[in-house]
């Protein structure tokens, strides 16, 4: 009957709650799950519409809390379940509980060597926690962000990636503003102020991960002219509002800063350590590798 069977739920999502919660090193998951055939109860609960929300939410922190152990993580990761996972992140992106749960088992995942490659190399879980490494939910953007810390990691190429992303939020403003300043495009110096998208992700991807501060220097050593401002004040003055924002909160930046005295000098020096912020400046705008800040 209806009755019979919403007292069964009940107890079942009680039962799964133990277990979840039963997170005590000396409880062996590989032979509960072998023995009682756990992942294949796991899988099919995973399914969509198969079961109730509540259900399906503690199967999920049941997947987390038996990804603990290394032996259980290697056996669910060579079944349905992280795609199963996926899907299911998928039709319940709203879900916050559920999504913090399911990016929780992927750092259990990412986080055992025997179970990292197969969630970075061989499904697009990176690609999806990327999507969520700026969610409105901060316990959601802590799991993500120390997910994408060890795929960072042990991935060069997903690490690039990531550090891009990273630089595109954090600078998101600032690129804006970067982006609608008038270019001329005959103007060989101008070009590139208003960086192409495409050449933009084809150098920032093929860009060493981690700049010096000299790499600016060096790379942009003939640009010392202030840029002309033909008229555009209201730009301008935004833009040197951002790149003081730039100064505050970027080490990299900043420390290119302190090497020029603020203070105690003259008017021929004045001009010079004008002209090489300008040049910094010009060059940490065009600049396709730089060092994003948190």
């Amino acid at each position: 009957s209806p009755a019979t069977a919403a007292v069964d739920e009940e107890q079942v999502v009680e039962c799964l709650g133990i277990l979840a919660n039963l997170n005590l090193p000396e409880i062996d998951f590989e032979s509960l799950i072998r023995e009682f055939e756990l992942i294949a109860y796991i899988n099919s609960k995973l399914q969509p519409g198969v079961a109730e929300d509540d259900v399906v939410l503690e199967v999920v922190i049941l997947v987390g809390t038996v990804a603990h152990d290394g032996s259980c993580a290697f056996l669910l990761s060579h079944s349905d379940t992280i795609q199963n996972l996926i899907t299911l992140l998928n039709s319940k992106q709203e879900d916050d509980e559920l999504v913090l749960q399911i990016i929780y088992v992927f750092y259990q995942m990412a986080f055992h060597k025997q179970t990292r490659d197969v969630i970075v190399k061989q499904t697009q879980v990176p690609a999806y926690l990327i999507d969520l490494m700026h969610d409105k939910n901060v316990e959601i953007r802590k799991v993500c962000a120390n997910t994408l810390d060890i795929i960072a990691e042990c991935d060069s190429d997903w690490a690039q990636r990531i550090q891009a992303e990273k630089f595109r939020w954090h600078n998101s403003q600032w690129l804006e503003t970067i982006a609608r300043q008038p270019v001329d495009a005959n103007d060989p110096e101008a070009a590139g102020f208003g960086y192409d998208d495409d050449d933009y992700d084809d150098d920032l991807n093929e860009a060493p991960l981690i700049p010096s501060p000299d790499d600016y220097l060096d790379y942009y050593d003939d640009q010392l002219a202030e840029p002309e401002q033909d008229g555009n004040d209201d730009f301008f003055h935004e833009r040197d509002q951002l790149w003081q924002q730039q100064q505050q909160h970027n080490p990299e930046m900043r420390r290119m800063l302190e090497a020029y005295p603020p203070d105690d000098i003259d008017e021929e020096e004045k001009l010079f350590l004008e002209q090489q912020y300008a040049s910094m400046y010009n060059a940490y705008a065009r600049a396709p590798h730089t060092t994003p800040y948190h």
